[in-house]
């Protein structure tokens, strides 16, 4: 069980270094470009590793269907749904809305086993929750705009994709390895927004992603970081957390990547942090913690 534990603390911490990278790359790329390329090279290096026989992937007709409810929540509707989304709402209402992926799971979870909220758990997702919002308040350009109706809907569709990959992800692991989901994740991720930037580039007439690259050579290290380790590396250990403890519980480990954000932004970009900061990171930490305790207990 610590090792699970472990694991959430892991991906809530590569998520939230994703966040700067993924901000350094959109400034040249288009958003579907960006995981295009991400998705790709995870898909390449985990594709590497089964040839050279370093992982074991099980692939047949069997394991594709059983993931195809997974990899369809995530990450083709989560990052679809978020990408055209966060182009049409402020960021502070995109976070808020994102924040709530550990309620509507414990939610989606108490209907699926069909058994009674724990009202105390709620009480402390719920802590877990203010201090999210309170930092994504904190981090916001207020002149940022307003919501248009559609951007809202894409952002709750964004929010039950990941609600339900959360237990997707937890019954289908249950049925085959960690690593071979992980492996058709990537893969499907690599296809479908290949497909999508594609599309991007024939209507859109935005700029083919490989020559954005090749004039800015930079961005290989922030890619490399997003595609392998973000995505291979934080997927893995997602899917391993979800496999060990239930989805609710793993999911608000989530929160614990808006803390991580604005500790490598102050860190790194030398972003403000004042004692409201703190009080809002203790928020969220408190709430995760006894999250946590709670439904272990």
């Amino acid at each position: 069980m610590m090792k699970a534990h472990l694991s959430g603390i892991g991906f809530a911490a590569i998520f939230g270094f994703s966040f700067v990278f993924s901000k350094t790359v959109l400034s040249y790329l288009t958003p579907f470009g960006l995981l295009s390329i991400r998705f790709t090279l995870a898909w390449l290096l985990l594709e590497g590793l089964r040839r050279i026989k370093w992982i074991h992937v099980s692939i047949n007709q069997e394991t594709m269907k059983l993931a195809t409810k997974v990899v369809l929540a995530q990450p083709l509707l989560y990052f679809t749904f978020e990408n055209i989304g966060l182009s049409m709402v402020p960021s502070s209402l995109a976070g808020v809305l994102i924040a709530l992926i550990p309620l509507l799971t414990l939610v989606f979870q108490t209907i699926t086993i069909k058994s009674k909220i724990n009202i105390i758990q709620l009480f402390w997702m719920s802590i877990s929750l203010s201090g999210v919002i309170l930092l994504t308040l904190l981090n916001t350009n207020p002149s940022s705009g307003y919501a248009s109706l559609l951007g809202i809907l894409l952002m709750i569709g964004a929010v039950i994709s990941a609600a339900m990959f959360n237990l997707f992800s937890k019954t289908t692991t249950q049925h085959m390895s960690v690593m071979t989901l992980t492996y058709l994740m990537m893969m499907s991720g690599s296809l479908g927004f290949s497909v999508l930037h594609g599309l991007e580039v024939l209507f859109q007439r935005s700029p083919l992603h490989v020559f954005v690259l090749s004039n800015h050579i930079t961005l290989l290290f922030p890619l490399l970081y997003l595609g392998l380790i973000a995505s291979v590396g934080g997927f893995f250990l997602v899917n391993y957390t979800l496999s060990q403890i239930s989805s609710a519980q793993a999911s608000v480990y989530a929160n614990l990547a808006t803390v991580v954000s604005v500790i490598v932004g102050v860190v790194f970009l030398s972003e403000s942090f004042g004692w409201w900061h703190a009080l809002a990171s203790a928020l969220v930490i408190i709430g995760v913690k006894n999250s946590v305790q709670t439904s272990s207990s």
